[in-house]
């Protein structure tokens, strides 16, 4: 008797919990749905030599749009503080430029966005 009264009084919980994974396993459905469907690339990369500024053009080559600033930056392998320092959001098949000022002998550049998808490439032009 003892176990079936207790049987009873666990259901409510087990079923609770089963509706938790449930919500869970939707849940990373689709959030591997925005990862696998979320791409950035970097066009193109200049720096200008005289006036120390950088320019960057990338575009998004995934079906998702992505806040500008869930983007991060290394230059050089070090950490930008501020990101792309953009704010608005970057639609599918969107170019969006930005421009630093005060960078000194860039190397490589690598842009990453949510997810840490990204893009780099140490192919700087200049002008």
């Amino acid at each position: 008797m003892g176990m079936i009264t207790g049987l009873l009084l666990a259901q409510p919980s087990m079923d609770r919990a089963i509706e938790d994974m449930k919500d869970a396993r939707e849940s990373v459905a689709e959030e591997l749905t925005e990862i696998s469907s979320t791409r950035i690339s970097l066009v193109s990369v200049n720096y200008n030599n005289t006036t120390s500024v950088l320019n960057l053009t990338m575009e998004n080559d995934g079906s998702n749009v992505i806040p500008l600033e869930d983007f991060d930056l290394l230059l050089n392998g070090t950490y930008v503080s501020g990101g792309i320092g953009n704010t608005g959001y970057f639609y599918p098949g969107e170019i969006h430029s930005v421009s630093l000022s005060n960078v000194t002998d860039p190397r490589s550049v690598k842009i990453i966005g949510p997810w840490g998808i990204s893009d780099s490439t140490s192919n700087i032009g200049s002008g």
